[in-house]
Formats: C-alpha cells, sequence, structure tokens
C-alpha cells in the first residue's frame, strides 16, 4: 500500500511539475498565473514522500498510509484556490486518489477520504473565476464519486471471491473438514496464542483402523462413505472452537485449545466409545486408534507437538489398535467390552 500511494505520489507530482514547465514555455511572453510556483512548490514534499514510500524497507505507518489521500486532494486543490483557476489536472489527480484509497484503505478510511475530496474540490471550484462554482462542483464530484462506487463495488467482490478461494485451499474436497494445509495455518495461530496466555493445547491424532481392509474388500466409493461418515461424527463430537482437519488419507487431527492432557484423554477415550456406538449404523463398522500430546503438559513447545502426537498415535496402532496412547505413556486405553466383540472381525480393527 506504501508503495503504490508512493508511486501515485511520484507520478503526480512529475505530471504536475511536466505541465506547469510546458505552460511556462508555451507563455513565457504573458505574465505567469499565481498558481503556477505554487505547483512547483507543492510537488517537492510530494516527490519527499513518495520517494521515502516507495524506498522504506520498513513498515509504513498506518496512520500515514491513512491519512495521505486527504493530504493529497488537499494539496492538489491549494493551487486553484489561491490563483481562481481551474486546472484540466485537478480532477484526473483527485481521481487518482479517490481510486486508491476506495481500493486500498479500509471502507470507512475511503468514504473520510471521499469526503474530503469533496469538500476540497468544493472550496477549489468555488474560489475559481469565470465558471459556475455550482455546476462545476457537481459535475467533477459526481463523475468522481460514480468512479469511488464502481472501485469499492469491484473491491467487494474481489474480496468474497478471495474469501472463497482461501476457503477452498484450506478444506478437504471430500470431508469438508480442514486440510493439511489450513492445520498447519491453525497451529501456527494455537502458537501464538499459547505463548501469549499459556494455557495448555492438546492435539489428537486419528487413524481409521485398518481402513486399506475397507477399500480392497468394498472398493474406494465405500472407504470414501466412512470417510464422510467419520468427519461428521468428529464435527458433532468436538466444540465449534476445535479445529478438525483431514490430514492425510484416512488419518484426521483435532486440534483443542485450552485443555490439558487429562481433558484430552477423556475425550479421546469418549471418542472411541462413539465411533463404535454410531460406525453400528454405517455400511461398515470401524474403530480408530488416537495419539495424544499436549503443551506444555506432556511437549515443551509447538515444535514436536505433531511429532508427538504421532508417535503416540503409531504406538496405539502397535498395541492393538482401538485406543488411545499418551505421548508420556506407552500404555494402550481401550474402550469398553463391546470393542472386544467387534475385533473378531479384521474389518473391524
Amino acid at each position: 500500500m506504501g508503495r503504490i500511494g508512493g508511486g501515485l505520489l511520484l507520478a503526480g507530482s512529475l505530471l504536475v511539475a511536466g505541465v506547469t514547465l510546458l505552460s511556462y514555455m508555451r507563455d513565457r511572453d504573458l505574465p505567469p498565473p499565481d498558481s503556477r510556483p505554487i505547483s512547483l512548490i507543492l510537488c517537492l514534499p510530494a516527490v519527499i514522500v513518495g520517494v521515502f514510500l516507495v524506498l522504506s524497507r520498513a513498515s509504513v505507518p498506518g496512520w500515514l498510509v491513512n491519512i495521505a489521500p486527504g493530504l493529497a486532494a488537499v494539496l492538489i486543490c491549494i493551487p486553484t484556490v489561491v490563483d481562481g483557476r481551474p486546472g484540466p489536472l485537478g480532477p484526473v489527480l483527485l481521481t487518482w486518489t479517490v481510486v486508491y484509497s476506495a481500493y486500498m484503505l479500509a471502507i470507512h478510511v475511503a468514504w473520510m477520504t471521499m469526503g474530503v475530496v469533496a469538500a476540497s474540490f468544493a472550496a477549489a471550484a468555488f474560489a475559481s473565476r469565470g465558471v459556475d462554482g455550482t455546476d462545476l462542483w457537481i459535475a467533477v464530484t459526481s463523475a468522481i464519486l460514480v468512479v469511488f462506487m464502481l472501485v469499492i463495488r469491484l473491491r467487494s467482490q474481489s474480496d468474497r471471491l478471495s474469501a472463497q478461494l482461501i476457503a477452498l485451499a484450506r478444506a478437504d474436497p471430500l470431508t469438508g473438514l480442514v486440510n493439511h494445509r489450513g492445520f498447519e495455518e491453525a497451529l501456527g495461530r494455537a502458537q501464538v496464542r499459547h505463548s501469549r496466555d499459556g494455557r495448555p493445547v492438546s492435539l489428537l491424532a486419528i487413524d481409521i483402523d485398518r481402513f486399506k481392509d475397507v477399500n480392497d474388500t468394498w472398493g474406494h466409493p465405500a472407504g470414501d462413505a466412512v470417510l464422510q461418515e467419520l468427519a461428521k461424527l468428529l464435527a458433532a463430537y468436538f466444540r465449534s472452537g476445535d479445529v478438525i482437519a483431514r490430514v492425510g488419507g484416512e488419518e484426521f487431527a483435532v486440534l483443542i485449545s485450552d485443555c490439558g492432557v487429562h481433558e484430552a484423554l477423556r475425550r479421546a477415550q469418549g471418542l472411541l466409545g462413539r465411533v463404535r456406538e454410531d460406525s453400528l449404523t454405517w455400511d461398515h463398522r470401524i474403530t480408530v486408534s488416537i495419539g495424544v500430546a499436549t503443551v506444555p503438559d506432556q511437549v515443551e513447545d509447538f515444535d514436536g507437538l505433531h511429532r508427538s502426537a504421532d508417535r503416540a498415535l503409531y504406538r496405539a496402532k502397535k498395541a492393538g489398535r482401538d485406543g488411545v496412547v499418551s505421548a508420556n505413556s506407552g500404555n494402550l486405553v481401550t474402550g469398553s467390552d463391546e470393542a472386544d466383540a467387534g475385533r473378531r472381525n479384521p474389518l473391524v480393527r
């Protein structure tokens, strides 16, 4: 935003300086209008600010970006107010100002800038000699307002489409859950919150037991149906603020904020029973294995959180499946005896 605004300042300043110098050459035998020296003087600070914005490597202060278009509008109108002669470049440069603010700045700031532009040009129009100030102000301000509204409309459509594309890029198309990319971003946000408030964050790594057997026996459409059913179950079981993701083929992950290891284990064990019970009504019954890791109870930082949960999940699979293993324990916590009857069928495991 700063670089684009600086580029517009430089372009406008060079345009004004060039037209002013050409008018000097064309009218050198006539007395110069009072506004031409003022125009050249005003170009100097505009060039300095423009160069600063374009070349600055540091972040430009937000307040400077917000007020710059309004200040530019005031500078554009000063020569006309002083000289009383409306210049041809005024409406053009004011249009640049409102287009920049409408597309780059917050909507309320853009409308404030539009108000400054209208007020500044009103002063210039009514100070102009030889023209009807009211007609001039209405004609130019109306044209600029139409351009402003069109840009606002296009920006709104662009923002909506961008939001949809971002959502699609972070969603798994089969289950509608967050995909691996979106989950990594959620981990980053959780890390920032944890560093700020120090509250525990738990991660559940979930894998469908012997999912390959489902695909090999009944085909991939059956496997896709199982994935969709499990995704619905996870979305219903966990809180709306928990991040639920499909991070692999039959691998899921749940990120739970403000949740210690004991609460995470309780939820994981509850999920085991919920999957056993609900999958009885599905076309193919399943069980899951779960690995649990918690920051800071079990893992010191977020760099090892996902890795620790995956290792715990691997131990759960190796210990017999259909159970939960915590990152700081190798013991498999299983569910009720109802699962034991289901283990006679290998597809259940």
